[in-house]
């Protein structure tokens, strides 16, 4: 125990490793208020008449008025919005004036317009009124997406096509891409699979609508885990076992009658600790600026299929992002093992920094493609197994990547945690027998 409180206290007190961790703090805390890493804005609203600025103010005030709209996803309810759309546009008060429209024509006449042309653009809603005011607008807007239903060119809204069929809509296109990229029994499988999951997330999902725009931030703020987490636990952990070595004190400790043995099961220890707490300050961190900021509202909102998310799996808001902080947790402690197994493998901690930092980092960059062979599909999925990916957590999860494993198809969604599990004691065990078989320095 003393031991382990030493090594503890070795990390914990580096001065390197507290000045990276307050820089990569700082750099989550900027990412988190500018919103950078979640797949819907900061503050979405920042075109609408009457709403500006990311305070908290408006962020209390946006979840207000939206929240007025929530309810379950239904042609009911989208019936409901557009009723209040279409009162507000014919509603003659919030038609352009003569003079607005006089402006406008001749605007349109700059860009070479022709008479004819204007006069029908001057005879259409979509051009004449004025822009609903938040939270309609806004709440239309987040509804036509979910319903796919777009404006039409006089200002109407096309026909309710429920979120149920874009499901489903979406996996006929994923059954048809995995039959034509893998031809025969193997396409096959995974066509149907794909097709049964999204048919079962259509029939059995009850989609919610909610302001939740915490939640996506929640979520996001994963994808920064590599950088703000992983280059931390580089610096500090990359110099576990190579610190040693470079003092030259390595020998003397194995010389001692326990030396070798509790010194690894207290430097892979304190590695742990370190990772545990580092990865948890940080979760906390994030979740009480989100609450703070944006409130804990829409937890049941819908997550699949929406903003940018192509997943058929049945979670809401809440769930996917419980999901994505296990997952997180798991990718977290895989990468502290491998960074303890490239210390003890590395001769120097300059390289045992730069080669954990790139392991880390380059499977998280998306545009880096991979080309061995011609298969890069089949690197791009086992990328998907690397801690750096893990770690970001909403990254695996926020589309539908299928691996054909004895006749059946299986998400590879549903194999990382297991993978991390394994992996990550694998590598644990490497690094203790392969420092526990290092020769005492001579």
């Amino acid at each position: 125990m003393i031991i382990l409180r030493y090594e503890l206290k070795k990390i914990l007190t580096s001065k390197l490793t507290v000045a990276v961790i307050i820089v990569l703090y700082a750099l989550d805390v900027f990412l988190l208020l500018t919103g950078t890493l979640s797949l819907k804005p900061a503050d979405p609203f920042t075109h609408v008449t009457g709403i500006h600025g990311t305070t908290e103010d408006t962020y209390i005030e946006i979840q207000k008025q939206t929240s007025q709209y929530a309810g379950e996803i239904t042609q009911e309810w989208y019936e409901g919005l557009l009723a209040e759309y279409d009162a507000y546009i014919n509603d003659p008060a919030n038609r352009l004036s003569d003079e607005e429209l006089f402006s406008l024509a001749n605007h349109w006449r700059e860009y070479g317009w022709s008479e004819e042309e204007i006069e029908d653009m001057l005879n259409s809603t979509y051009y004449t009124v004025r822009e609903p005011e938040f939270p309609i607008n806004a709440a239309l807007r987040n509804a036509q997406s979910i319903v796919y239903a777009p404006q039409d060119i006089d200002g109407s809204l096309l026909e309710f096509e429920g979120w149920q069929d874009l499901v489903k809509m979406h996996g006929e296109g994923i059954s048809s891409y995995y039959k034509e990229r893998y031809p025969g029994v193997v396409g096959e499988t995974l066509s149907d699979k794909a097709k049964e999951m999204y048919d079962g997330l259509a029939e059995n999902f009850t989609p919610y609508y909610n302001y939740d725009y915490g939640w996506w931030q929640m979520q996001g703020m994963h994808r920064a885990f590599p950088i703000t987490v992983g280059l931390a636990l580089a610096v500090a952990l990359g110099s576990l076992f190579t610190a040693d070595r470079a003092r030259g004190t390595e020998g003397i400790v194995f010389a001692t009658r326990h030396g070798r043995r509790k010194l690894i099961y207290a430097k892979i220890g304190a590695g742990f600790i370190f990772t545990f707490l580092l990865w948890l300050v940080l979760e906390i961190t994030n979740a009480a600026l989100i609450l703070i900021i944006y409130g804990p509202t829409g937890w049941e909102a819908v997550w699949s299929l929406i903003g940018g998310v192509s997943a058929p799996f049945m979670f809401n808001q809440s769930q996917i992002t419980l999901v994505t902080i296990v997952t997180s947790l798991f990718g977290t402690f895989m990468a502290a093992g491998m960074v303890m197994l490239v210390s003890a493998l590395a001769k120097s901690q300059y390289a045992s920094l730069i080669i954990n930092a790139a392991l880390l980092i380059v499977p998280m960059l998306n545009t880096v493609k991979i080309y061995i062979f011609g298969a890069e599909s089949f690197m791009e999925t086992v990328m998907d197994f690397f801690p750096g990916r893990i770690m970001g957590a909403i990254n695996e999860w926020e589309s539908l990547d299928l691996l054909y494993v004895f006749g059946n198809a299986v998400p590879t969604e549903y194999l990382i945690i297991p993978v991390a599990v394994i992996f990550g004691a694998a590598i644990t065990a490497a690094s203790f027998f392969i420092y526990r078989r290092r020769q005492p320095a001579n």
